[in-house]
């Protein structure tokens, strides 16, 4: 082998090991911004919800119409996490639950206003679910800051 084709192999060599050892990232970048929003969305559900159990089931107090400006300001929240989530890339998993988590939030509205009431066990399964659904946005965006941490 000469000496021209001994500098290209090297050369080759030496391009390919430079690409190999990339560090090739699989998830976005950590989001302090997305997931301090994604924390006061759920204390807004939880302060929703907890003052519908201090409501008498008895009366009108747990009217839907009592409770429709806090179901906007969540939904609004929640379709902002969801835009948030689909502008970055590689962020599948954190776009199908935040869409989950909107389609639920939106569920648990439209059968408040058609019922026009809720019932205890209603608000205890809607607050647990929706608690949990806030859980995973969280550990989504938690296991970023991780990736990040770890890599370097």
């Amino acid at each position: 082998m000469g000496i021209e084709m001994k500098k290209r192999v090297f050369g080759f060599g030496f391009i390919f090991l430079l690409i190999a050892c990339k560090t090739i990232t699989l998830v976005p970048d950590y989001d302090a911004d997305l997931a301090n929003q994604i924390d006061a969305t759920a204390k807004k559900i939880d302060m929703m919800y907890l003052k519908m159990m201090d409501a008498s089931e008895e009366d009108d107090s747990r009217d839907y119409s009592y409770y429709s400006t806090a179901y906007l300001g969540i939904e609004v929240e929640l379709n902002s996490i969801l835009r948030r989530n689909r502008i970055r890339q590689k962020n599948q998993e954190s776009i199908s639950i935040s869409e989950n988590t909107l389609e639920l939030w939106r569920r648990y509205k439209k059968r408040h206003k058609e019922a026009n009431s809720i019932s205890d066990a209603d608000i205890e399964l809607n607050m647990k679910f929706m608690s949990d659904q806030m859980y995973l946005l969280m550990l989504s965006e938690d296991k970023k800051r991780y990736a990040e941490e770890t890599e370097s």
